[in-house]
């Protein structure tokens, strides 16, 4: 009995020891939160410039229909903060959300402010259908949940304030940081795709994924063998540097180092919007003051009020952190999933793996429209490919969330349950808001014919590119849809 005593003195004790201010990360995790309000605007911002055309009334999937199939009784499994569904008032609640991530980066009410950063973007998540249905929206939601763990409850958060975080948030940077990379990893391999086993996946990578730019032509014409190379780094950086994070601090540091490296190169090869920037900012979390040249003060640290609630959270949130990870990697765990299924909807702990099997060809979908049905003109898209010449643009950190999912509409194949045919419902009815999404409309009129037809596009060689000045050998049209005819009112 004595030793069992002993043994949940010491058990008590260690748990304790997580809810104790976080000294060695008091000012790291102060700048964390700002780039966390920084990620968070750039999303917020990037979501108002389409939200017309994606979500309001006259867009291609309003969210007042969404909100109606979710339903009251479905609210606690499916939350939302769309009580009223009219255009004014979703403007107005994204407006709110750009003016708390504002207020994060700048320091006023933190708490107050990731919660409502939060909150919007969730129901921006969960009534956004398959334009917020991307890895990177509910990483956002997972770590802004993280930070939000930590925050001060305080008006005004300034650099030289005596605050630290809890050390079960910077524990719980350390395990969503290593569960995002190493799930990465694993479900390459568990895919049993022979372009990674054999690491040539990346010959094919640069060309076929969603949005590439100007630098992925060059990286996509390098050596065969340096494509291998660097998918074998890859792997190192996937597999092995996350197992360092669980070990010490000067093995998490280089794990830390490795996967913002990474980071980097995959934003120099391709537009991944602020994925790149938020996992550079889950790295962090590896790091602490002292590798900044911080001196970490002797003085007594102020606690948060709720830091005991928080941490009951903190644990809850890591049980299904584990419970997700472990049915991901082992199939045969997969029922556990139903433990945590009826709060799925509130992203707390997610499952990750971007390109678990390599796509190996490239097909662009272009929309068609003809007043006549025999003279077609195309629907120029903003930042996808329209032809062999236009050079691969740069989208930096903001997503065109519907160029991106025509790439996954190639990939599928055409279904007469898609949301494109909402989308060519729109554009028979000529909406404003719908063709602003698009770079270039062929008629004033509406049109009284509209198609979709796929083509091949291939990276054109050195010799091409100078010769031409086509950055793409483009293949034929094929149909892909049924030729859509306008209803006569």
């Amino acid at each position: 009995m004595g030793l069992l005593k002993n043994k949940l003195i010491n058990y008590a004790s260690d748990l304790k020891k997580l809810l104790k201010p976080a000294h060695s990360h008091r000012y790291l995790f102060f700048y964390v939160s700002k780039g966390l309000g920084l990620i968070f605007l750039i999303a917020f911002i990037s979501l108002l410039t389409q939200v017309s055309g994606l979500y309001l009334a006259d867009g291609i999937l309003p969210i007042e229909s969404l909100v109606k199939q979710i339903g009251s009784e479905k609210w606690l499994s499916w939350p939302h903060l769309f009580f009223v569904s009219s255009d004014t008032y979703i403007l107005s609640v994204l407006w709110i959300g750009i003016l708390s991530s504002l207020a994060l980066i700048v320091g006023l009410w933190p708490l107050v402010a990731t919660v409502l950063c939060w909150a919007i973007y969730l129901s921006f998540v969960n009534t956004g259908s398959v334009f917020m249905s991307f890895q990177w929206d509910i990483l956002l939601l997972e770590v802004g949940f993280l930070c939000l763990l930590g925050m001060p409850w305080v008006s005004v958060w300034k650099p030289n304030s005596n605050y630290a975080p809890p050390r079960y948030v910077i524990i719980a940077g350390y395990w969503c940081c290593f569960k995002l990379m190493f799930a990465s990893g694993v479900v390459k391999l568990l895919s049993e795709d022979p372009l990674w086993y054999s690491c040539k996946a990346l010959s094919v990578h640069y060309e076929t994924q969603p949005l590439p730019h100007r630098l992925s032509w060059y990286v996509h014409q390098l050596p065969a063998s340096l494509h291998q190379l660097s998918c074998m780094i890859m792997f190192i950086i996937e597999l092995i540097m996350p197992i360092l994070i669980l070990i010490n601090r000067k093995t998490r540091q280089i794990a830390g180092l490795s996967v913002i490296a990474l980071m980097v190169i995959v934003m120099l090869t391709g537009n991944y919007c602020f994925f790149n920037l938020l996992t550079c900012l889950l790295a962090l979390f590896c790091l602490d003051d002292r590798f900044f040249h911080k001196q970490i003060m002797d003085e007594a640290y102020q606690h948060s009020k709720h830091y005991y609630l928080r941490g009951i959270v903190a644990s809850i949130l890591l049980v299904m952190t584990v419970i997700n990870l472990s049915s991901q990697l082992m199939p045969s765990l997969r029922p556990l999933r139903a433990i945590t299924q009826p709060i799925s909807g509130w992203r707390l702990s997610n499952t990750y793996g971007l390109f678990a099997n390599m796509t190996t060809k490239r097909d662009e979908i272009e929309i068609w429209a003809s007043i006549d049905k025999q003279s077609w003109k195309p629907y120029l898209f903003k930042d996808k490919p329209n032809s062999a010449q236009e050079i691969p643009g740069w989208t930096w950190f903001h997503q065109p969330r519907l160029d991106w999912q025509f790439w996954f509409v190639a990939l599928r194949g055409y279904s007469q349950y898609s949301w494109t045919n909402s989308l060519i419902t729109r554009l028979f009815e000529q909406s404003p808001a719908v063709l602003a999404l698009f770079k270039e409309v062929p008629f004033e009129q509406a049109p009284n014919y509209i198609v979709m037809v796929k083509k091949n596009y291939q990276f054109s060689n050195g010799q091409e590119k100078k010769e031409a000045q086509s950055w793409w050998r483009v293949g034929k049209a094929e149909q892909f849809s049924p030729v859509f005819q306008k209803k006569e009112k």
